[in-house]
């Protein structure tokens, strides 16, 4: 809301004289105060906002071992990608990727502790094909190999 404030009040400067004037902009039929609207507005969607961030993370934790961006989840619940970014960070303090990197690092964790499954195959298996990426995000998170973090958890 700051970001978007200190976009508009230029904006209502330079045709209102100042940003709370109830004038009107020119060519508007009626006098408006764009700030107080746009505030009105945004709190309005609050309530509706947190019900999109319940589904989404209930997206990611049932459905991380398939390809998800946060363009297909915005897409699925009718909003805006950027707006759904910003709303994640507000609430996790981390970016969707991030939070969608951590939950299947969560999962790798624990499959490496409790299966029998290759190191491959649980890349495979949290939605990372690409093992060395997924060796660069484990090891971001643990601060070990998953070979090392299987031995240790298994010894």
């Amino acid at each position: 809301v700051q970001d978007i404030d200190a976009e508009i009040r230029p904006l209502l400067e330079k045709y209102t004289g100042d940003n709370n004037s109830n004038e009107a902009i020119p060519g508007s039929p009626r006098p408006v105060n764009i700030s107080a609207a746009l505030n009105k507005t945004l709190q309005s969607l609050a309530p509706f906002s947190g019900l999109i961030l319940e589904h989404v993370e209930s997206e990611i934790r049932n459905n991380y071992m398939q390809k998800l961006s946060l363009k297909l989840l915005a897409g699925k619940y009718y909003i805006n990608a950027a707006y759904l970014g910003q709303l994640f960070i507000q609430k996790y303090g981390v970016s969707f990727h991030d939070y969608l990197n951590m939950v299947r690092m969560e999962k790798a964790a624990d499959l490496l502790a409790d299966s029998s499954f290759s190191i491959n195959q649980i890349a495979e298996l949290c939605g990372i094909p690409n093992t060395n990426y997924f060796h660069w995000q484990f090891r971001k998170h643990y601060n070990c190999t998953p070979l090392e973090y299987k031995q240790l958890r298994r010894s």
